[in-house]
């Protein structure tokens, strides 16, 4: 019932449903209460949910979490906390805690952390390296990173080095 509320947009109906259901210790109604009061600019009342349904074993609200800090502005706070989400494998943690040191002009931290995620053997992080350089101007730099990313597969990737370099060969 919670559930249709909310797709068929009655949130302010539906919230009361998840936080009974998320009382009674339900992990998916913790998180789509804590999601609901987010959207209703609550947000000191969505942490307490997001933690618990962490606790309780969703990982996938660790970026939710991740998110509440940098929407406060607690940016340093938010990149624990999308260092934890990349940790467990979330694949948008570590383009998101990038772009947000981005967007502050702290474009050396944000290569750093994308750099440390690339030593963690993720892939994807090196793709992400490649799109930074490119918005920051550096054309040489990101297409040694996408040729890099090309090498392991990403298509994206291929394309550009295909486009920017007509020689290479990724083989």
């Amino acid at each position: 019932m919670a559930d249709h509320l909310r797709r068929i947009g009655k949130r302010e109906e539906a919230l009361p449903l998840f936080i009974r259901a998320a009382e009674s210790g339900n992990v998916l109604a913790m998180r789509q209460a804590a999601s609901l009061l987010r959207l209703a600019d609550r947000r000191r009342e969505a942490l307490p949910w997001y933690l618990r349904a962490v606790q309780s074993g969703d990982k996938s609200s660790i970026r939710h979490i991740a998110t509440l800090h940098k929407e406060a502005g607690d940016f340093d706070t938010a990149l624990d906390w999308y260092g934890k989400a990349a940790d467990h494998h979330d694949t948008e943690a570590h383009r998101e805690a990038a772009w947000m040191l981005w967007d502050q002009d702290r474009f050396d931290d944000a290569l750093t952390w994308l750099h440390a995620r690339v030593e963690k053997g993720d892939r994807r992080a090196i793709r992400e390296t490649a799109d930074l350089l490119r918005e920051a101007n550096r054309p040489a730099e990101a297409l040694h990173w996408y040729q890099r990313a090309a090498q392991g597969g990403d298509a994206y990737a291929i394309d550009y080095v295909e486009r920017m370099d007509p020689s290479w060969d990724e083989n």
